[in-house]
């Protein structure tokens, strides 16, 4: 379920290195660029009609709401 696959989503963070947050963030980049989300996202503090800004994830967003959006 989703709240299984949260779960074991946040254990897997907890459980890495600072050096694995930098890899998987790097890799989320990847992903965010390879599927076009820039053309409903923006990283600047204002919503767009299709999307909400992800200017929050830069300040420290917590953990847990991101695992649940995404």
């Amino acid at each position: 379920t989703k709240d299984e696959l949260a779960a074991r989503t946040l254990e897997a963070y907890a459980a890495a290195s600072p050096a694995e947050r930098k890899k998987r963030a790097a890799a989320g980049r990847l992903v965010f660029e390879r599927n076009a989300c820039a053309k409903c996202h923006t990283a600047v503090d204002r919503d767009t009609p299709l999307a909400p800004s992800l200017q929050a994830v830069a300040r420290g967003q917590k953990t847990e709401y991101l695992v649940e959006s995404v």
